[in-house]
């Protein structure tokens, strides 16, 4: 209920004209991604099994989503998917340079599917083979996972069925997301609707009437304020993680010392100069709004791991700088 009260709220929004058109473009934006179904499509080289995984996938009926097949060519369209499954029997340096040019934020929501036939599995399964994928994987997708298909069509997998788990909590997981930024796109343009219905309200004519003294400010009065796009500000806040993260190569940071202090340090420090890099920024986007929110979480969890000392903590933060590096290259390149 609470989620169709912000869709109805957020329409009204858009519907009102008050927004300037940048706001506008991002409330747009975010009305349709609520509105349409997630896009799961199948890509990869393995056109036959491929088929086969979509019809076992359409009888699962993974809520609020549509499935659909990729022909892999020279050119992929990687923005007909929000989530992607890789089918293919080995993901050869020709897929894998075609995956190169998927964005990184489809790359988190996809899975290399390793498909295999019962006579063919030994191979396709081999340790080596999957050793060698499992690492892809971990860098290139969100998880690799092998599916042997069984002659029989709706044969059970436990497989498969663990795949749609997965599949399903990125879904749910998106939703959620999704209805988070639009509740906080409702609160904070939710004034608009003030000045929309003051604008409409019209008394009728019975001659000249003195003009409400705030009746011309108030659209101005609502009407937030808004900075382009802070692609720079991203491409400055990953240079700069990239040229501290540098310095965890250093002789300092690659000693036989126990505490780690300098490792954590640095991690914290360079969280820390982003966050408030982004605070500098006048912009009300609500997708940078949020961002900025992580990287201040993260920098305050930082500084609780500099108060610590050992090879977790160190692992911890280096894996949140590293994530943050990755959520502005990701920024960067919307």
């Amino acid at each position: 209920m609470k989620a169709t009260a912000s869709l109805t709220t957020l329409q009204d929004i858009l519907a009102s004209g008050m927004l300037t058109e940048h706001i506008q473009k991002i409330g747009e934006a975010l009305l349709h991604r609520l509105s349409s179904p997630v896009r799961l499509v199948l890509m990869g080289p393995d056109s036959d099994n491929k088929q086969r995984v979509h019809e076992m996938l359409t009888a699962h009926a993974i809520p609020e989503t549509i499935i659909s097949e990729l022909a892999l060519g020279s050119q992929v369209d990687f923005g007909q998917a929000d989530i992607c499954l890789w089918c293919t029997s080995e993901f050869g340096s020709t897929e894998y340079q075609v995956w190169q040019d998927a964005p990184d934020l489809l790359k988190d929501h996809s899975f290399l599917v390793l498909l295999a036939t019962p006579e063919t599995a030994a191979s396709v399964f081999s340790e080596d083979q999957l050793d060698a994928l499992g690492d892809i994987a971990a860098e290139e997708f969100h998880s690799l996972f092998p599916i042997t298909l069984e002659p029989q069509p709706t044969y059970p997998s436990a497989a498969l069925d663990a795949l749609v788990v997965e599949i399903a909590k990125l879904v749910k997981s998106g939703r959620v997301a999704d209805h988070d930024s639009a509740e906080f796109f409702v609160r904070t343009h939710r004034g608009v609707l003030a000045g929309s219905s003051t604008a409409g309200n019209h008394a009728p004519d019975t001659g000249p009437q003195p003009s409400p003294p705030t009746a011309e400010v108030l659209p101005e009065a609502v009407e937030p304020t808004c900075d382009e796009a802070p692609v720079e500000l991203y491409r400055k806040a990953f240079d700069h993680i990239c040229k501290c993260a540098s310095q965890l190569s250093s002789p300092a940071c690659t000693d036989a010392s126990d505490d780690f202090s300098d490792i954590l340090s640095i991690c914290h420090q360079t969280c820390e100069t982003v966050a408030d890099m982004l605070s500098e920024s006048a912009s009300d986007a609500p997708d940078f709004l949020l961002l900025k929110e992580d990287v201040l979480r993260s920098a305050d969890k930082l500084l609780l791991m500099s108060l610590e000392s050992g090879v977790a903590p160190a692992i911890s933060a280096v894996t949140t700088l590293l994530q943050t590096r990755r959520e502005m290259a990701t920024r960067m390149a919307l």
